[in-house]
């Protein structure tokens, strides 16, 4: 019976190992795991993405207001370089919530493989309103940079994707895709030699500047409130509960796991009504 009772531990350990070494896994990735019970988080961001209303609402919005901060910022510009917008790509103007769902029907976290799978099928969608707002911006005649952290090797099978979804053409030189580092702040500055960006638009604070990739100090909402005048006039954000930089600052604490990481995070009623 003792042997019996040593041997059920023992399993339980490895059992509990393996789950949070997946865990950990997961959040090292940007994403959930989708097993060891710790996929519901995921699987609930993923379901809002995919069969909210809200979400479809949400991008028509951000989209109707980009038309009228592009219309405002072009009659109010004056400078000596021709005006140009940034977009990032995915969950800005394209749908991977596909991939998201296959990563947990699959048990599985993300990776550089599994995603260039992922885009080699081109089979991304347009989000609701991008292919509207981008025709009315070519129609300004504004250029237009796609500055994304798609891998340079994804360039050829995403300018397809985007053709075949309907939106107008932009020159194959304009796609500023990520070599090695994830800042986007040296591929803004290269559009800037020769263009003024006067829109933003992206999913993530680091989409917009430098300013808003240091999350460490109060979840970057300091660097948020010292901006607030650009947000809806020069940047304009998209909604995303699947992924982000904002999950860098829950999981801070290495020694706790993500779950208690994330109940760490959460501030209830007591955190006001002190």
């Amino acid at each position: 019976m003792h042997r019996i009772f040593v041997i059920i531990i023992v399993f339980s350990f490895i059992v509990f190992s393996n789950c949070q070494n997946a865990d950990n896994e997961a959040v090292s990735n940007g994403i959930e795991s989708g097993n060891c019970g710790s996929s519901d988080y995921f699987i609930y961001a993923t379901l809002w993405y995919q069969s909210s209303a809200e979400m479809r609402a949400s991008y028509y919005q951000a989209f109707n207001l980009a038309k009228i901060a592009l219309k405002n910022n072009l009659s109010e510009y004056e400078g000596k370089k021709p005006p140009a917008i940034v977009l990032d790509l995915d969950e800005t103007i394209l749908d991977n919530s596909y991939y998201q769902a296959d990563l947990i029907f699959n048990e599985d976290t993300y990776s550089l493989e599994t995603w260039k799978q992922w885009t080699d099928l081109e089979c991304a969608q347009a989000l609701p309103g991008a292919v509207d707002f981008l025709k009315y911006a070519v129609s300004t005649g504004v250029e237009i940079f796609y500055v994304s952290n798609r891998r340079l090797s994804e360039i050829e099978s995403t300018f397809s994707n985007i053709r075949k979804l309907g939106f107008p053409e932009i020159p194959i030189e304009n796609y500023i895709f990520r070599a090695d580092e994830s800042s986007k702040i040296i591929r803004r500055d290269i559009v800037r030699e020769n263009y003024e960006i006067i829109l933003l638009l992206g999913d993530n604070l680091n989409d917009f500047a430098g300013i808003f990739e240091d999350r460490t100090v109060n979840n970057g909402f300091d660097a948020v409130d010292n901006n607030k005048e650009l947000f809806g006039t020069k940047y304009i954000v998209f909604p995303n509960p699947m992924y982000g930089e904002w999950e860098g600052a829950i999981y801070e604490n290495k020694e706790l796991t993500p779950q208690q990481n994330r109940l760490k995070t959460l501030k209830g009623i007591n955190y006001i009504c002190k």
